[in-house]
């Protein structure tokens, strides 16, 4: 048997021991350690499942999806009935900011709005993905721009009000891929803890790590 012929039984094997999986109709190639799943699956979950299997299986190199989804007769809904079940989905997902829309065509969802974290954006294809009904997501939720040192300073001098200009002069900001340090020497704890709520409160901010010392 060669490696590719293992390879191949491994992600069978897989498949079949998922219990969220109908592999009946699925096909599986291999190709020097690239995997191609081919056939049917009753509904979009299944075919998020079967890819995430897959991949779960040492020694792959690559995959190639080509999964259809073909709803079953009592799981068919109408573009109506599948946008009403995704908004209120999304609506009693406490992860989900408000303001993400939510339309469909052909059993197809698109998701649009923007949001401030990466997780968000995942939670909302997250809260309608075993929805009856769905074709497949097209998750166009945009994340806002990162943070950027102007909008921080901004944030910590409206923050810090009448002594804004003094204080926020004698700190030194840093970002990086999200994550913001604060160093310097502020006038008193109020205004320490001050700057490190400002700097939490910048979206895109992920992490702050506050160098600051309070000192005259």
């Amino acid at each position: 048997m060669t490696h590719d012929e293992e390879l191949q039984l491994s992600v069978i094997n897989a498949l079949h021991a998922n219990p969220l999986i109908d592999p009946r109709h699925i096909g599986v190639a291999v190709n020097e350690k690239v995997v191609t799943l081919t056939g049917v699956v009753p509904g979009y979950y299944q075919k998020v499942q079967a890819e995430k299997t897959a991949l779960q299986v040492p020694g792959i190199r690559g995959l190639a999806q080509e999964l259809d989804v073909k709803l079953a007769k009592e799981h068919d809904r109408s573009d109506t009935q599948l946008a009403e079940s995704a908004a209120e989905h999304i609506l009693w997902d406490m992860a989900v900011p408000a303001g993400i829309a939510v339309t469909t065509e052909g059993g197809w969802l698109t998701l649009s709005g923007t949001v401030q974290w990466p997780y968000q954006r995942l939670a909302a294809e997250h809260a309608v993905h075993r929805l009856y009904g769905l074709k497949g997501i097209m998750n166009h939720v945009v994340v806002k721009q990162e943070a950027t040192l102007e909008h921080i300073k901004t944030q910590i001098e409206d923050t810090l009000k009448l002594a804004a200009q003094r204080e926020a002069d004698r700190i030194d900001v840093r970002v990086n891929d999200g994550v913001v340090t604060l160093r310097g020497v502020v006038q008193g704890w109020s205004e320490k803890n001050d700057a490190v709520r400002a700097a939490w409160a910048t979206p895109g901010v992920s992490k702050v790590d506050n160098f600051l010392e309070v000192g005259v």
